[in-house]
């Protein structure tokens, strides 16, 4: 029974390890790997490797997410302006759709 529990957890850890490396071209990260042959695609022979980390300054994060923010910001007040001016138009439209509505009605002649 232990040594059925130990296969099956020794086949667990091996599907995992298999999964985790199934996203990459190689096992090893210098390795060169396999390439894409020139046959398949006009490209040329990337070898397919895991991408490396990417050391991030949290000071550049900050610079970046505040010029996000201020641009969000810009178009939200873009926005909300737009909506102010189509407002004020639909209510110049209403007024104009009442007022002629209503001078038709004075129009119509009796029977």
């Amino acid at each position: 029974m232990a040594e059925a529990r130990s296969r099956v957890r020794n086949y667990l850890c091996g599907l995992l390890i298999a999964c985790i490396f199934a996203g990459c071209g190689t096992l090893l990260p210098g390795s060169a790997g396999p390439s894409v042959p020139s046959s398949a695609s006009s490209a040329p022979n990337v070898p397919l490797v895991c991408p490396q980390p990417i050391a991030v300054d949290a000071h550049s994060v900050a610079k970046n997410n505040k010029a996000r923010l201020q641009s969000l910001k810009r178009q939200l007040h873009d926005h909300r302006k737009r909506i102010a001016e189509l407002e004020t138009q639909l209510d110049a439209l209403k007024i104009i759709d009442h007022s002629a509505a209503k001078s038709k009605s004075f129009n119509v002649p009796s029977p």
